[in-house]
């Protein structure tokens, strides 16, 4: 992982994990898929399970994970291409 130019960028064989408790906060964050693979948000993460926003070319998967077993909870299109920036709030 390197910041460059005030970016925080993370290679696609890495991840970047921040942990802190809070009861309520709102997560906002510029980000861009360059490459191949995905980008994946993981959050709200306790012994009973977490949360992922899930990034792929064309669409975003919502999914809650509990035992490693990923359930779908919203899916959509995106039109956002490689290398263009999104604001994930």
């Amino acid at each position: 992982m390197s910041v460059e130019a005030g970016a925080l960028r993370v290679p696609a064989d890495a991840f970047a994990f921040y942990h802190a408790a809070w009861d309520e906060f709102t997560f906002s964050l510029r980000a861009r898929l360059e490459g191949e693979g995905e980008l994946v948000i993981g959050y709200s993460s306790t012994d009973t399970g977490s949360y992922e926003l899930t990034f792929f070319p064309g669409e975003v998967l919502l999914a809650r994970v509990a035992s490693d077993e990923p359930s779908e909870l919203a899916f959509a299109p995106h039109d956002v291409r490689r290398t263009e920036w999104m604001q994930v709030t």
